[in-house]
């Protein structure tokens, strides 16, 4: 349960890599957690926009950020 309330509160900060690595670690210890497909939106999300986030689930922020490279 900690490990999904960290992971809530990276996604809620934007931080999407912490938060899917904190995901995956509930998912590990305990599959019927209820995060396979947050965890799913995330890769897609991460896939997409490399290391930046559109649009926090919580809030009406919106916030771009080119890949740096």
């Amino acid at each position: 349960m900690a490990l999904k309330l960290q992971g809530l509160a990276h996604e809620y900060l934007l931080n999407n890599e912490k938060a899917l690595t904190a995901f995956d670690e509930a998912l590990k210890i305990n599959p019927k957690i209820g995060l396979k497909r947050k965890a799913d939106l995330l890769r897609k999300k991460i896939a997409v926009n490399g290391k930046a986030d559109i649009t926090g689930s919580e809030t009406s922020i919106q916030i771009k950020v080119c890949n740096e490279g």
